[in-house]
């Protein structure tokens, strides 16, 4: 979510930071009234917290609400990639100093969960925030806010000792949180599809007779300049497959069973012995294919020889 988004945002992240800043501010100037610096800036801290995700999920992808939501059958995904530990220490601070501030573990964990859940809600439904719904946010920002609220438990042991906020605070937020609670599932059951994750399957190894036959064509191409790297087969079903290998800078793959069709790609290019350079022209290009020919298809000599330009990086 962050890298995807926030790229070249830099106006934005100022703002959202900005805003961020001032709401923990206000939020301190007010508890500030009725109770002491330590609890105000603890208070404001929680704000903050709370505001800064807020802002960051919130910022449009453009386009209308999908009503759609990706489902991971893996969760454990989720927290292996780097977007997804990112997305998680996002909401670390919101329980951390949830806990801190009302010193209810428990209180700040369900508030969390329940904030990310709203977030991911409005992510597919509303317009103006039109982002990307995915239940690996979902986890990830959940299992954050809940963390958060362990370290705060544990910060709170090691802290002077204080009351927690009132049974009070407490029914007056569960009051508010549960139509929203409600009115969320409702959405979910009847407005949001649910997409599940298509699961990634694994491209079997190339047996060591298609494993040769591709190193065999890369020599054959550019002789002993490229290794070949693990070969993969995907097979088409049909009898036929194409045996696939990393070359350095590229890959290269071969038809198979017949073995008549080869392609490679190398970056960021193979200088071609004999030919003379630089290419600067159609007729430069046409010279290093004829030189290429001689080189390593001489089956290919006589044969006519075309050039065009390609999307002006290179020529074919």
């Amino acid at each position: 979510m962050i890298e995807a988004v926030f790229q070249d945002e830099v106006p934005f992240l100022v703002a959202a930071v900005t805003l961020t800043l001032a709401a923990g501010l206000l939020a301190f100037l007010v508890s500030r009234r009725r109770t002491g610096p330590r609890k105000a800036a603890l208070h404001g801290l929680w704000a903050a917290s709370a505001t800064g995700p807020a802002l960051l999920t919130s910022w449009s992808g453009g386009g209308g609400a999908t009503f759609e939501c990706a489902v991971n059958p893996d969760v454990m995904t989720a927290l292996t990639g780097t977007q997804g530990q990112l997305n998680l220490l996002l909401f670390v601070p919101y329980g951390l100093f949830a806990t801190l501030a009302t010193r209810r573990p428990l209180f700040a964990a369900a508030t969390g969960a329940l904030f990310t859940l709203v977030i991911e809600t409005a992510q597919t439904t509303v317009p103006f925030v039109s982002r990307l719904c995915d239940t690996d946010d979902l986890v990830t920002n959940t299992l954050g806010a809940c963390g958060g609220a362990v370290a705060g438990a544990v910060l709170l042991r090691l802290l002077p000792a204080g009351a927690p906020v009132g049974r009070g605070a407490v029914r007056r937020t569960a009051v508010v949180c549960a139509p929203v609670l409600a009115l969320t599932a409702v959405v979910w059951l009847v407005g949001v599809d649910l997409v599940r994750h298509p699961q990634p399957t694994e491209v079997p190894a190339a047996t060591p007779v298609q494993a040769q036959a591709l190193e065999r064509a890369l020599t054959e191409a550019f002789g002993s300049a490229y290794a070949v790297g693990d070969s993969m087969f995907l097979d088409h079903g049909d009898g036929t497959g194409t045996v696939s290998a990393e070359v350095p800078g590229g890959g290269a793959d071969l038809s198979w069973p017949d073995g008549e069709r080869f392609t490679a790609l190398v970056l960021p290019g193979y200088e071609v012995p004999s030919a003379e350079g630089p290419v600067t022209g159609p007729e430069d290009a046409r010279k290093v294919a004829v030189a290429y020919a001689k080189e390593y298809a001489p089956w290919a000599a006589g044969a006519r020889v075309t050039v065009h330009r390609e999307d002006g990086e290179g020529w074919t």
